[in-house]
């Protein structure tokens, strides 16, 4: 008997996806799971229509399938794939998918084969529910899977509701994000949380040492407030099984509480005035003798049981400063408003407090850095986190919500905050100005903003290199752009024809040669095989630049206004940073690129909050916020000439339209450096206009074999990675 969901009884094995039925011209996305009991699969391949095989990526890591599974082949028997689907490929309304698996003996087996309903754009969302729900059910019923429970039933119904919803394609057109449905979908988690509230952590085993003790710890508490003294006191009370000491600390213009008796009847309660702590040269130390301090913004509250989840990650890494994730407590005690975090971004920490509403910090390290300053006022922790980090000190995210805030997040840092993160930035060598971004609206916020020294933008000569074939008015637009928005004077133009054959557009490239202001030169690689190969011109084209920076800029790209390309040259002063990227809209004002998430459990790289609208702060204002992410788009992308070179180009041979750019930061990455959003660079994208926007499985593939281990850090764990590419983040269920 075959394995539920499998053709042959020598492979176990599930198809999650695709869905029963699925858009048009939104690209099909394949995985699930699949493993031979005899000889091992080699490879996978994947037949729409009976059309040509497609290989899939293969042997992605399944612990949920080992969890169920006990041969040793289910633990890298995960397989994802994504390809194209354009309405004029398929016709028809049922669309067969078949996957077949080729084993080292050489025998080929179909996996498996579903057919697809095809949606065409108008359908309504309602009946596309209920018509795939009643085929499921009777899929179900024929396959003996069919459960009359209710419990059954709603969960197989919310697991349909996930499923059409995930398969929508990335709106069409500006899009606010849906707040409600974030909201929505982080009270469900919630209460799954709620369920599971008793089952034991399974600690972080990450730097191979087996934990085995419970490391006691001081709280050290900021009091600006002596009103939410006794709630925050009582969020400590109620944590299980972990030994601490609470210190709360009044800072200098604390108004006094009133009464502190209820807090002397617990000898792990103390009360001491920052003024007492801070010695002659400003510097405090927090309180207490253990290896380990939880610093508490004054503004926050303990969730339950976070001294519970942090213990385990505390006890097994080497970390300097631990940080959580967060929410808000409204004033009737419900939970919202997630702040769901990545890993360690330098760069957001210039503008985002987002790593000291609950710390876990190494007594050490706080004295490596001097200890606290007490003139930092509000921003005290802060600046040392600030300077922990710049030390090299590790720095750890825990994705757990460790704390409440009791107020909404600020979309700007205080004066104090932005005077630590200004002398961090001198201490790396250049001296910012980190002030207040000014707003097109009235009713939008204000962002914090980054303005770089005029010596440090006057010092760096830019090559733009554009690769152009025919449709001279897209080069106009983007050429014309760059005379309004640039400094020509540091300045270089550098145009990679691809065999353009149309007379115009041949004159312009003579016109824009003749021209001394531009400094514009014009080279024709030509093609090989011929075919067009994106990464081979602007390898050639890189061979041909004289010049400390290389900026790859699309001719369909059009720059808005001044002072963009100073925003992004200003992060390559630094050393540790090897590539900068633009935000870029569509021409309806939407976002189009704000950073690159790198998944390959979905198939393919992807955009940001794709089609948010431009003035919409999105998810605690990142789309909005300097970051450091995976990978930006090769449509703008600043880089040194020198690193170009160093880490080989783009990949010519394997990626030659496709991820190239990505691959490069990726690379850029694993040679030690770092990739930064800069969102003040903003430009105008009418996205692949002169080429079109075909995708090759072939190139895909590669990609996706090369990248198959890699979890993109930027992104939280606790989210719905797909929901990233949209304007709307979800949290995972």
């Amino acid at each position: 008997m075959p394995y539920p969901g499998v053709e042959d009884p020598q492979l176990k094995g599930f198809l999650e996806l695709p869905a029963a039925e699925h858009q048009v011209d939104v690209p099909l996305a394949v995985s699930g799971w699949v493993f031979s009991l005899g000889a091992p699969v080699s490879i996978l391949e994947l037949v729409l229509d009976g059309g040509e095989p497609q290989e899939i990526l293969y042997g992605l890591a399944r612990a949920d399938v080992t969890a169920v599974c006990p041969e040793p082949a289910a633990a890298q028997s995960g397989f994802a794939h994504k390809t194209p689907l354009k309405s004029s490929s398929v016709n028809g309304t049922y669309l067969q998918v078949e996957i077949f698996a080729t084993l080292e003996n050489g025998r080929r087996i179909r996996c498996f084969a579903r057919r697809v309903r095809l949606l065409r754009s108008g359908e309504a969302a309602g009946s596309r529910f209920l018509r795939g729900a009643a085929e499921k059910a009777w899929i179900a019923l024929r396959e003996g899977r069919f459960v009359l429970s209710p419990r059954w039933w709603a969960k197989a119904l919310f697991l349909h509701w996930q499923e059409t919803h995930v398969a929508e394609p990335i709106p069409v057109g500006p899009h606010a994000m849906d707040r409600d449905r974030l909201e929505s979908s982080y009270q469900r988690w919630l209460r799954s949380q709620r369920e599971s509230a008793q089952a034991p952590i399974t600690p972080s085993t990450a730097s191979g040492r087996t934990v085995g003790f419970d490391p006691p710890m001081t709280i050290v508490a900021l009091i600006d407030d002596s009103s939410t003294v006794s709630q925050l006191v009582e969020s400590v009370r109620t944590q299980s099984g972990q030994t601490w000491a609470l210190w709360l600390v009044a800072l200098d213009d604390a108004p006094r509480p009133a009464t502190r008796s209820g807090n002397a009847q617990d000898s792990r309660i103390h009360w001491v005035e920052l003024r007492d702590l801070v010695r002659a040269d400003g510097t405090w130390s927090p309180p207490g003798q253990t290896d380990y301090l939880v610093l508490l913004n004054p503004n926050t509250l303990l969730a339950p049981d976070a001294l519970r989840h942090l213990t385990p990650f505390v006890s097994a890494c080497a970390a300097d400063w631990i940080y959580t994730d967060d929410d808000r407590l409204d004033a009737d005690g419900r939970r919202l408003d997630p702040y769901l975090k990545g890993a360690f971004s330098p760069e957001l920490a210039l503008v985002d407090d987002y790593a000291t509403r609950l710390a876990v910090v190494r007594r050490s390290a706080v004295e490596r850095a001097g200890g606290i300053q007490s003139a930092c006022k509000e921003a005290q922790v802060y600046d040392l986190f600030l300077r922990v980090a710049a030390l090299g000190g590790s720095v750890q995210h825990v994705a757990e919500v460790g704390c409440h805030r009791r107020h909404p997040l600020a979309a700007v840092l205080g004066p104090h905050h932005r005077s630590a993160a200004q002398r961090i930035m001198a201490g790396r060598g250049v001296a910012a100005r980190i002030g207040v971004s000014r707003r097109d609206s009235p009713t939008e916020p204000e962002l914090s903003d980054i303005a770089w020294p005029s010596d440090v933008i006057a010092g760096e000569q830019v090559t733009i290199v554009i690769p152009t074939r025919d449709r001279s008015e897209l080069l106009t637009r983007c050429v014309e752009s760059l005379r309004r928005t640039v400094d020509l004077g540091r300045t270089r133009l550098l145009i990679v024809d691809d065999c353009s054959e149309q007379d115009a557009t041949r004159s312009y490239l003579e016109a824009l040669q003749e021209d001394p202001a531009l400094r514009c030169r014009v080279i024709r690689p030509g093609r090989r095989d011929n075919g067009f190969n994106y990464a081979r011109l602007m390898n050639v084209a890189a061979g041909e630049v004289d010049t400390n920076l290389i900026l790859h800029l699309n001719n369909d790209i059009e720059a808005i206004s001044r002072g963009w390309l100073d925003r992004m040259t200003g992060w390559l002063a630094f050393d540790d940073i090897g590539v900068v990227g633009a935000k870029l809209l569509y021409p309806d004002g939407s976002i189009q690129h704000a950073g690159v998430i790198v998944s390959t459990a979905l198939g393919a790289p992807g955009h940001l909050f794709a089609r948010l609208r431009g003035e919409d702060m999105g998810y605690q204002w990142l789309p909005h916020r300097v970051r450091n992410v995976s990978a930006v788009t090769g449509a703008c992308l600043l880089t040194r000439t020198s690193l170009f070179r160093e880490v080989g180009g783009f990949d010519e041979d394997h990626l030659a339209v496709q991820f190239n750019d990505t691959d490069y930061c990726l690379r850029v990455i694993a040679a030690g450096k770092r990739v930064v959003y800069e969102p003040a660079a903003v430009l105008s994208h009418h996205e692949s206009v002169s080429r079109g926007r075909d995708t090759d499985y072939r190139e895909a593939l590669f990609f996706m074999k090369k990248y198959r281990a890699w979890r993109d850090p930027f992104a939280s764990p606790r989210l719905d990675i797909a929901s990233l590419y949209g304007p709307t983040p979800l949290v995972a269920s």
